[in-house]
């Protein structure tokens, strides 16, 4: 059985952080896209972001579900 999960939840905890902000441009998460697993199985997904300004950004999550894990590499 598949199951749709809901990646606004994990999309709303994702925060980016860029350097020193000033009248710099945002920078832009790329589409996750939609995703199914099997009931059971994990799901992993790639997340990746850009900054038009070209400054270092750290990818992290807040409030994910327990059995959930971000790891930026």
């Amino acid at each position: 059985m598949k199951r749709v999960l809901s990646l606004v939840i994990i999309f709303v905890g994702v925060t980016l952080i860029a350097g020193a902000v000033s009248a710099q441009q945002a920078p832009v998460l790329d589409p996750i896209g939609s995703q199914s697993v099997d009931e059971g199985a994990n799901l992993n997904f790639g997340v990746s972001a850009s900054d038009p300004d070209l400054d270092s950004l750290i990818l992290s999550a807040v409030n994910l579900p327990s059995n959930a894990t971000l790891t930026d590499t």
